[in-house]
């Protein structure tokens, strides 16, 4: 036996697809529509209607996010400006230590510039020592350009 299919509506009548097309069919269809109509109305929201919704929502958000981000970025900035300054200032050091260290490597291979920079190197450790390092008169001469640099550095004497 064949079902009548019953179009779903928020009205308390309902509507056939299908027309009945014997007797018996025809009362199985009243007393369908008899029982459906005894029962109260439910509205139902179907899940494409809160599907399309959240898109709908989602969009309009991505739309704001958009037309508003360069608001977003200077908001961001002015907040945090410190301390984007201070990373920004820790990835540039690390770059030009790498670039240094790099360009050191590479006139590392290059022997008679290793062995002159390894000569000049041990001649000016010898002189720093002779210099400054062994009388006490020199190590004292030693401590007070230390102490100005420091006082220029800082800005005040220590």
């Amino acid at each position: 036996m064949v079902k009548p299919a019953v179009d779903k509506q928020t009205s308390k009548e309902t509507t056939l697809t299908t027309k009945p097309q014997t007797e018996e069919q025809k009362t199985s269809a009243q007393v369908e529509t008899s029982t459906l109509d005894d029962q109260p109305s439910v509205e139902t929201t179907t899940n494409e209607t809160v599907e399309s919704d959240r898109l709908q929502k989602i969009k309009e958000k991505l739309i704001d996010t958009f037309a508003y981000f360069p608001d977003y970025i200077s908001q961001f900035y002015q907040k945090y400006q410190r301390q984007l300054k201070v990373i920004g200032s820790l990835i540039l050091i690390i770059l030009t230590f790498r670039l240094i260290l790099g360009f050191l490597e590479a006139l590392e291979g290059i022997t008679t510039l290793s062995i002159s920079f390894e000569l000049i190197g041990m001649g000016y450790s010898v002189w720093f020592v002779y210099r400054y390092l062994l009388r006490k008169s020199n190590r004292q001469e030693l401590l007070d350009k230390i102490q100005a640099l420091k006082a220029e550095i800082v800005g005040k004497k220590s």
